[in-house]
């Protein structure tokens, strides 16, 4: 770290990565604070700074490394293995110890589980500690036990049928197997030498999942404007099983989009306001990713005048973060992804996010916008629009100009957001088969457009030019 991304993170003040000391903490409080940051998203202990951002600077030498190195291991379960450097600001020294977001959550310090919220550091709730558990691989969220819930509570015809599918059509799967294979897939789970409902499989096959799991609903609205002080012409509860409500919210959106005009020269089409590949995507991905733990939050749809939104309980899991979204994949709910990609409705590639891109960049509209925020994660699609001058969306105008054809065209599009393209997202951006993908990427290899990298499998095509520049002439 350099002087000038340290006055940075001074000149941000503290908050949820950045915690000030004046002095080096006890090892009580070092502790505490180094299992936090793990626990959280990770974050800098500068050492040498009071609370306001003043730079008093600190004696830190080998031994002060040294205690920070023996807290790190023995004080903190797992060990952590924190980085500490010294940094000369205006010849004041200040330390700054570099604690990395935990892969074995969670972390215990002084026998606590503390998480960091804002610029403060408190002992982790129930729900935190269960999130912390999935992130890690340990549990399952959705594998465990309805409490409340009875076998009664179960459908079982529809759990039969899904068993059926996914069998030998020719076999009908017998009564006395139902339950059996149910348990198997943790469907059932055992409690107190009862077998009852998983939250997966009441999620999934329960007759009325809402009575005892209220918070599994999407909540759909559509507002006339742009903002959510609009009036409200359509809403919609979807509830019943996961399925069901995928299926709900999906034709909420149908029935809510608009038929917008675009000039192609001197013709005029109807194209449809959104996707609806790329709203069934994001629909589906929030109903198999959401943090089913964080029991006071809903999924919300917000349809307005230029947008749609999506707005799914729970932040990322670890590994994935928002610049690895769609190449790294991970999952809280294993019960849920597996019946769900058995079904039809997801699929368990991690192709999820790059299938909304593809379908977005196909329709010639923005590319979507993932974000975080607080403990939500955020899909917003951008629609087609009308306004005085025509449509807002982005045309693809390459084909003439650059001597591509529209599928190549369609691609210098998405290569300009995303940077690179692989044979398989070249086919689900243009619907064509991969001996034509392969024509036309070598084409575009040849004109200079893109360049071929990896072997086998593991080939990408990487855009080859800056945002700004043109093609060269023919």
């Amino acid at each position: 770290m350099n002087t000038e991304q340290v006055r940075q993170l001074i000149s941000q003040g503290e908050g949820n990565t950045v915690e000030f000391k004046e002095n080096l903490p006890t090892p009580t409080d070092l502790a505490k604070e180094m299992a936090a940051f793990a626990n959280t998203d990770g974050g800098w202990l500068l050492v040498g700074v009071a609370d306001q951002g003043e730079i008093r600077g600190v004696k830190f030498n080998e031994q002060s490394a040294e205690l920070v190195l023996n807290v790190a291991r023995n004080n903190c379960v797992p060990h952590l293995h924190p980085h500490i450097e010294t940094i000369d600001l205006d010849g004041t020294t200040i330390a700054a110890i570099r604690v990395e977001r935990g892969r074995q959550k969670p972390y215990q310090a002084n026998e606590r589980i503390y998480v960091r919220i804002g610029a403060s550091t408190r002992v982790a709730t129930q729900v935190e500690l269960l999130s912390m558990l999935q992130e890690s691989g340990l549990l399952s969220f959705d594998q465990l036990p309805v409490l409340n819930a009875t076998l009664d509570d179960l459908d079982l015809d529809k759990a039969r049928a899904y068993l059926t599918q996914q069998t030998d059509p020719a076999h009908l799967v017998a009564d006395s197997e139902v339950l059996e294979l149910l348990t198997h897939l943790k469907v059932i789970v055992r409690y107190e030498e009862q077998r009852i409902p998983s939250i997966g499989g009441l999620l999934l096959f329960g007759k009325a999942p809402q009575r005892e799991l209220m918070h599994s609903e999407l909540r759909a609205a559509r507002f006339q404007g742009r903002d959510v002080v609009g009036p409200i012409s359509d809403k919609l509860d979807c509830r019943g099983t996961l399925p069901e409500i995928i299926d709900q919210a999906t034709e909420f959106v149908r029935r809510n989009r608009r038929i917008v005009p675009r000039m192609e020269g001197i013709r005029r089409i109807d194209v449809e306001e959104y996707p609806l590949p790329a709203v069934r995507e994001a629909i589906a991905n929030a109903v198999a990713h959401r943090d089913y733990a964080l029991t006071g939050s809903s999924i919300r749809l917000f349809l307005f005048d230029d947008r749609l939104e999506i707005i799914s309980p729970g932040r990322l899991i670890f590994p994935v973060t928002l610049e690895s979204l769609g190449h790294t994949r991970e999952t809280r709910n294993r019960l849920i992804v597996r019946v769900l990609r058995d079904l039809g409705y997801i699929e368990d590639l991690g192709t999820g996010i790059r299938r909304i891109r593809a379908a977005m960049a196909n329709s010639g509209l923005r590319p979507p916008v993932f974000a975080e925020e607080h403990h939500q994660f955020i899909i917003t699609l951008y629609g087609a629009t009308v306004e005085k001058n025509g449509i807002t969306a982005p045309a693809i105008d390459a084909t003439a100009q650059w001597g591509l054809n529209e599928r190549q065209a369609r691609a210098v599009e998405y290569l300009k957001t995303y940077g690179q393209i692989t044979r398989g997202e070249y086919c689900a951006l243009t619907g064509i088969q991969k001996s034509t993908a392969h024509q036309d990427l070598q084409g575009m290899v040849l004109k200079g457009i893109i360049v071929q990298q990896g072997k086998g499998r593991g080939v990408r095509y990487v855009w080859n030019r800056p945002a700004s520049d043109d093609l060269p002439d023919d």
